[in-house]
């Protein structure tokens, strides 16, 4: 991503403890934006007007997944940052994509609302964190220590948390970042962006007055021409122009695109014609990326070893919701399953880093970036190997294996032996389970893995992959 991502972490402390107006800044939780923005300059400058305007308290930033959403709060934040972070006293920011996806029973805002009320309530933050107090009374309590301050406090691809459908579409499923949300549209010396998929209902009698909605339109015609010509891209104008608007202007399409361009035909726009863009994708969510997204999933399979390996790596990510944990993605390489991750099978360390980095540069994963550096294995303490959200679901649908992301029954054993002794217990438990639904409800599949993912000593996501 570069320097971008890198001037917010270098300019992010661990929380402390400071008098009040002294400028504090949490660790960046939001994934890479992207290396270069185009045609973005007056949406920018929509965020610059939302933070000076004291009457605005929320900036809704709403779009279609792919469209750069986070890439351009990246860089927002980025250039705050260059700048000194100038009339900030407390800036926290919190990825919701970073938590999954899925809903898994348990409350989806836990590990946010604990973060953010020790980052912005200190000691008395820190003791409502472990208390008993209800989720909305806790979201209430958050609003008010963020309102102590002149802070930014932003909320990126807060869309799990809503209802995607129905009369309550767009609707707040969670209590306290509902109450949170509502409680900071109402009293706010500083800005709350979000970033969404969808309208946030819950602030719909906010609209136009506290709440400001800044719709993120696709790019013009000539933004794409430029990010396609940046990623090595060669061709007739009017080629780039047609390309351009026969993607419906969609960042991540471009992006895509235009990299699978440059590596497997040489940056030669007349090659475009072996991803095949139909009109009617653009009415399908994801329909044009998902279209280049079959095109390297083509071309890496024709690519022998690397690609395969590569390939491998694309549906192994496929199989989260959430940044993938490099001990998952450990052991899930180094077990042999069929059809799925013989190509990674005794490969060495360098050799894995090798083909994360080649996926990078097609734009197909994201990795940690620290001090300018790209890394597979570092962001702070968390170990990660991520892709867009479109880009897992994607190849989280290879017709050659089932994914069954089940519960992680978080909460059902509380204070139990189990989670006492978690891997061997919930290991134990697990295989029981998983034995018990394989043998009921797919008598006849015979080889089947599990994989389970763990966050502070319990298990949160079990992975079932049964082996046609």
């Amino acid at each position: 991503m570069g320097q971008k991502k890198c001037a917010i972490q270098q300019s992010s402390e661990p929380p402390h403890p400071g008098a009040e107006g002294e400028l504090r800044i949490a660790p960046t939780r939001l994934p890479p934006g992207a290396e270069k923005l185009f045609g973005r300059k007056a949406n920018l400058k929509q965020i610059d007007h939302a933070w000076m305007d004291s009457s605005i308290h929320v900036l809704v930033i709403a779009a279609w997944g792919g469209a750069g959403k986070t890439s351009l709060i990246v860089e927002w934040m980025a250039r705050q940052a260059v700048a000194g972070w100038p009339n900030f006293e407390r800036v926290f920011d919190w990825s919701f994509y970073n938590q999954g996806t899925s809903d898994r029973g348990g409350n989806f805002s836990d590990l946010f609302i604990t973060n953010a009320l020790e980052f912005f309530g200190g000691e008395e933050g820190k003791r409502l964190a472990g208390s008993n107090m209800n989720l909305r009374d806790k979201g209430v309590k958050l609003a008010e220590f963020v309102l102590r301050s002149r802070s930014l406090l932003v909320l990126d691809g807060l869309e799990p948390l809503q209802h995607l459908s129905g009369s309550d579409k767009g609707k707040l499923k969670d209590p306290a970042i509902s109450a949170l949300l509502t409680g900071l549209a109402q009293s706010n010396p500083g800005l709350c962006v979000v970033t969404s998929r969808l309208l946030v209902a819950d602030l719909a009698h906010f609209q136009s007055t506290t709440v400001q909605l800044l719709e993120l339109k696709a790019l013009s015609v000539p933004a794409g021409v430029q990010l396609l010509k940046r990623l090595g891209v060669s061709g007739e104008k009017k080629e780039f122009r047609t390309l351009v608007k026969d993607v419906g202007g969609h960042a991540l399409t471009i992006d895509l695109l235009g990299r699978y361009l440059a590596r497997a035909h040489g940056g030669a726009i007349r090659q475009r014609n072996k991803v095949r863009i139909n009109k009617a994708d653009q009415e399908i969510r994801g329909g044009h990326a998902f279209r280049v997204m079959q095109a390297y999933e083509k071309w890496l399979s024709e690519e022998a070893e690397h690609g395969g390996r590569q390939l491998c790596v694309l549906y192994l990510l496929g199989l989260f919701d959430r940044p993938a944990d490099s001990g998952c993605l450990e052991a899930l390489r180094r077990e042999k399953i069929p059809g799925l991750t013989e190509p990674l099978m005794g490969l060495e360390d360098d050799d894995w880093n090798l083909t994360l980095t080649a996926l990078e540069e097609c734009g197909l994963v994201l990795l940690p970036t620290r001090q300018g550096k790209t890394s597979a294995t570092e962001f702070g303490s968390t170990q990660w190997v991520d892709a867009h959200p479109l880009i897992r679901e994607y190849f989280g649908y290879d017709p050659r294996h089932v994914v069954l992301r089940t519960i992680a029954c978080s909460g059902i054993f509380k204070g139990g032996r189990i989670c006492r002794s978690p891997w061997r217990m919930w290991n134990s438990f697990i295989e029981r389970l998983l034995t018990a639904a394989v043998r009921v409800f797919t008598p006849r599949l015979s080889n089947w893995y599990y994989v389970l993912e763990f966050t502070g000593g319990r298990p949160i996501t079990v992975f079932l992959i049964t082996v046609r």
